[in-house]
């Protein structure tokens, strides 16, 4: 379904790359909507992000950690707080997870992946943990300690499904080892960390595999675990026979055990955060979550 250009937006492209003509609507969903565009004799992406917030974190993660990843990123041309876009170069391909690839094809891609992982971790060290707005400064709450970060996202949802009896002693105890492992996070450095890296936002080719990689929205300073968890949990980002072994051993990843127990805890945190989610907005998932606590005893 085509989705039209607001005109003020048009206005603000034309004075950014000139004339121009919309050739499609790539997507329009709750988060974003993105079109695709010919001008300067070439095409071009616009991206309209319906959240400050997103807009703020994406922009940043373009201007100061995507250069990381050339050529396999898009490069930022343009971006407008007023009207929430940004113009970007356009990328071929599709993502992976809509794409049937062969599978040495599919695992060259997570090599890729992996490999450009660790250059957006390599990008910069923060001096803070949290969201960056545009310009690189804090947004938000932010923390300077790995383990005060760590205990912002787990401590809310441990204190709020203990204190309300909402687990059976099984995943309480999954719970509580959590809670008192938080310490394997002592001296993790701020890096540039994407807790959407996954096949939604990889782009390839049919025959020529691995084209690129979209999608800041989410990107902030944070610790390395949050990179993996969709190549951890989501079953859709795994699309094949050893997707996850290829994904972290191209990244460079040391399952030592502070490691593992910084896994289980990120784990316990997702989990604990959807049993929060489930009470709030969808009771029909609530033991699905309390299930995946179980299982991590």
């Amino acid at each position: 379904m085509s989705t039209p250009i607001p005109n003020p937006v048009t206005q603000w492209l034309t004075s950014v790359v000139g004339l121009h003509q919309c050739l499609e609507t790539i997507q329009d969903k709750d988060r974003s909507t993105v079109w695709r565009i010919s001008a300067r004799d070439s095409m071009l992406i616009v991206k309209y992000v319906k959240t400050m917030d997103r807009w703020q974190r994406e922009v940043h993660a373009y201007r100061a950690w995507s250069g990381a990843l050339k050529p396999y990123a898009p490069e930022l041309i343009s971006a407008s707080a007023e009207h929430r876009c940004l113009v970007l170069t356009s990328l071929k391909g599709k993502p992976m997870k809509d794409t049937r690839l062969p599978e040495a094809l599919a695992l060259k891609a997570y090599e890729s992946a992996g490999r450009l992982a660790r250059r957006f971790h390599d990008a910069a060290v923060g001096s803070f943990f949290g969201d960056p707005d545009s310009e690189g400064r804090p947004m938000g709450e932010m923390w300077t300690d790995s383990v005060a970060f760590m205990m912002g996202s787990f401590m809310p949802a441990f204190e709020r499904v203990m204190k309300n009896g909402e687990l059976d002693a099984r995943a309480r105890a999954v719970a509580e080892w959590g809670q008192r492992n938080l310490d394997a996070f002592a001296g993790q450095p701020s890096v540039p960390v994407n807790p959407d890296f996954d096949t939604g936002n990889w782009l390839v080719d049919e025959c020529e595999g691995f084209i690129g990689l979209i999608d800041f929205e989410y990107a902030r300073w944070g610790v390395e675990h949050e990179t993996f968890i969709p190549i951890w949990t989501r079953d859709y980002a795994r699309l094949c026979a050893g997707a996850e072994q290829t994904f972290m051993s191209a990244y460079g990843y040391v399952a030592t055990g502070d490691a593992d127990r910084r896994k289980r805890v990120g784990f316990i945190t997702m989990a604990l955060q959807g049993v929060v989610y489930s009470l709030d907005h969808n009771p029909r998932s609530l033991e699905y979550h309390r299930d995946l606590l179980r299982k991590l005893e």
